[in-house]
C-alpha cells in the first residue's frame, strides 16, 4: 500500500475515536429538518428507525458481493438520513464506511455501524423521543 493511501487510512482510523464523543442524537437537527413541526419529526423519526435493519442489509449485501459501488450508494443514503434525523454518531461512521467503500477495509466499519445503530434506536426508545 502506498504511504498516502496508508495515512488516508490512519486519518479515518483516528476520527473513528471522535465518534464516541459525538451526541447519540441531536434533536435540534430533527426540528430543523421538519420545519419545527413535531408531529412531522416523530413520522419521520419512527421512519428512519424502521428502516435501519434494511439499510444494514443491504450495506451488508454489497459488501459480500463486491459491490462498493452500490456500498457507498447506501452508506450514502444511510449518512444523508442520519444527518437528516439528528443521528449524528451513526452519520459520522456511514461517512466514514462511504470512504472506506472507495477501497480500504470497511468490515470494522460495518461493526461499528450495527453498533452505533443499535445504540440510536435504544437512545430514542430510553428517551422516549417519540
Amino acid at each position: 500500500m502506498n504511504e498516502a493511501r496508508e495515512e488516508e487510512l490512519k486519518v479515518i482510523d483516528d476520527s473513528h475515536s471522535t465518534v464516541s464523543e459525538l451526541p447519540v442524537f441531536q434533536r435540534a437537527q430533527l426540528e430543523t429538518t421538519s420545519g419545527g413541526d413535531r408531529q412531522f419529526a416523530d413520522q419521520v423519526l419512527r421512519v428512519f428507525v424502521s428502516e435501519i435493519p434494511s439499510r444494514i442489509r443491504s450495506i451488508r449485501r454489497a459488501v459480500e458481493s463486491g459491490e462498493y459501488r452500490n456500498l457507498r450508494y447506501h452508506a450514502r443514503a444511510a449518512k444523508c438520513g442520519s444527518q437528516a434525523v439528528g443521528a449524528i454518531r451513526l452519520a459520522e461512521v456511514c461517512s466514514e464506511l462511504e470512504e472506506r467503500a472507495q477501497g480500504g477495509d470497511v468490515l470494522p466499519v460495518i461493526s461499528s455501524l450495527v453498533k452505533e445503530a443499535r445504540r440510536f434506536r435504544t437512545h430514542v426508545n430510553q428517551q422516549n423521543v417519540f
